[in-house]
């Protein structure tokens, strides 16, 4: 899978991810997280190079219904620690059905 997306970001042109980054980081939606009333679990590797814990945090202190989960993983939790990651989703299933 890493081989993979690594494949996929090499063919992608430089221009292109320059300017989807640019637009992503210029969108701030932190003031509706309070909107968002819906169960959350919020889950985020411990090792991750791109976001750090505190980013995590500030998710959870801002929505209203939110857990955090942290992995033993980086920045792809899902691929890096499947089973956990997996055990993050059964708790948000609980959270969404009582």
């Amino acid at each position: 899978m890493i081989q993979r997306l690594l494949a996929y970001a090499r063919r992608v042109p430089r221009e292109a991810a320059l300017q989807v980054l640019t637009s992503q980081s210029m969108v701030d939606l932190a003031g509706d997280l309070p909107k968002l009333t819906m169960p959350t679990v919020v889950v985020h590797g411990t090792h991750d190079q791109a976001r750090t814990i505190a980013h995590a945090e500030f998710l959870v202190e801002h929505l209203p219904h939110a857990e955090l989960r942290l992995l033993d993983a980086g920045h792809t939790p899902m691929v890096e620690a499947p089973a956990a990651y997996e055990q993050a989703v059964q708790r948000l299933l609980t959270l969404t059905h009582n």
